[in-house]
Formats: structure tokens, C-alpha cells, sequence
């Protein structure tokens, strides 16, 4: 069971296990990600885990937030891709591609770019 102790932010944990996300900078900030990665790792990916079942929420908004956050992970996790492709979410992920939602469908677009992609910082940059 996940708390605040996780240190990812009360609020950050609270709505992950609530299943609904809402847009709040944590899931876009750079600062966020690049200082949490050690928290994600130390309880085995415990939160990761969680976001991935939100890929099934009947909310459009939630399934395309927590898609946007496993893409965060990859680009920021050294392993990500390798994590992401051993919780076997690359499947869901690709699935999402036909969503009905466009943002949802967006989303897992970018994402699936991020797991395709070798070297994701460098192409960023270009």
C-alpha cells in the first residue's frame, strides 16, 4: 500500500490512488520527475504501477494524464523504456493509439514515440 511517506507529494500519491488525475504541473515538470525517479525505483515502481492501471479508467482526462506520465517516466528514468516494457504497459499503451478521445489518443501518440526512440534527450533537443 502507497502513502505520503513515498515523498512524491501527499497530493501527487492521493490522486493516483484515487483515479482520477487532474492537470497539475507535477505531471508536466521537469523538476518533478528528474528528483522522484529514486522514490519510483525504491518501492519497485509501486506508483508506476498504479498510474498503468489508470490506462483502463472510464475518464478520458485520467487515461490521458496517466499515458502522458508513463512518457515522463521514460524520458526521464535511465531504464524507462525497459521498466515500462517489463510491466508489460507497452501493449495498453499501443491500444490506446484508437481511443475514441483525441487527447487520449495524442498522448499515447508521443508516448509510443518515447518507446521507440533510442535516445529520447537527444531528440528533444533537436
Amino acid at each position: 500500500q502507497l502513502a505520503c511517506p513515498l515523498d512524491l507529494g501527499c497530493h501527487s500519491v492521493q490522486e493516483v490512488l484515487a483515479g482520477h488525475l487532474e492537470r497539475t504541473p507535477a505531471h508536466t515538470s521537469e523538476k518533478f520527475w528528474r528528483e522522484n525517479m529514486p522514490k519510483f525505483e525504491a518501492t519497485n515502481f509501486q506508483m508506476l504501477k498504479e498510474v498503468a492501471n489508470l490506462l483502463n479508467s472510464d475518464e478520458n482526462q485520467t487515461v490521458e494524464i496517466a499515458v502522458q506520465d508513463i512518457g515522463q517516466f521514460i524520458t526521464y528514468h535511465p531504464r524507462g523504456k525497459k521498466v515500462i516494457q517489463d510491466l508489460g504497459v507497452k501493449t495498453r499503451i499501443m491500444e490506446l493509439l484508437a481511443h475514441s478521445d483525441e487527447g487520449v489518443r495524442k498522448a499515447a501518440l508521443l508516448t509510443t514515440q518515447k518507446l521507440m526512440v533510442s535516445n529520447w534527450e537527444f531528440m528533444s533537443r533537436s
